[in-house]
């Protein structure tokens, strides 16, 4: 096999990171749920069974859950080369005096912003994606980031699926 022929067949690592957007809608499923349990706590001790304040404060649930996953997008991210990594890690060095490997005030918008495809984001954008959702939601996003850009990647193996292999064969 010839390099020009492996270099051709290299796809770089992806993953998508849904992020919900409605974050204030957590708080109404919590109520929701908190509800739904004392309504069916309450069922439970009657001899009617289930009854309809339990269907309804299942609704609710069951709404809330809609909304929250209407209000989700996925951010589908691809990892860069090596070089660019090591683009965006001297595009964005370390504070003086701080022993970092970049500087972590800048470099993770960067790389955002380069390893995004849908929806594909600038610097900019990525900057101010960031100083609109929460903490937790920017370290998803990190995470990810991290996974696809610095984990080695190895084939994988399914005990799951070898099993169900195995044992749809025997039949």
């Amino acid at each position: 096999m010839d390099i020009s022929d492996i270099l051709g067949q290299i796809k770089l690592p992806e993953e998508v990171v849904p992020l919900c957007l409605r974050a204030d809608l957590q708080v109404e499923w919590e109520r929701a749920e908190k509800a739904l349990q004392a309504a069916n706590l309450k069922a439970s001790g009657s001899l009617a069974g289930t009854s309809k304040e339990v269907a309804a404060a299942a609704e609710r649930v069951r709404a809330v859950e809609e909304q929250m996953q209407a209000s989700t997008v996925d951010f589908r991210l691809r990892a860069v080369t090596t070089r660019r990594w090591s683009d965006l890690k001297a595009a964005n060095p370390p504070r003086e005096g701080h022993y970092e490997e970049w500087n972590p005030e800048t470099f993770g918008v960067a790389v955002l912003a380069a390893c995004s495809l849908e929806p594909k984001m600038s610097e900019e954008q990525a900057g101010q994606l960031v100083d609109a959702i929460t903490e937790g939601q920017w370290e998803q996003l990190q995470t990810a980031l991290g996974r696809i850009n610095r984990t080695a990647v190895s084939v994988p193996k399914s005990s799951l699926a070898s099993a169900k292999l195995r044992t749809s064969t025997k039949k």
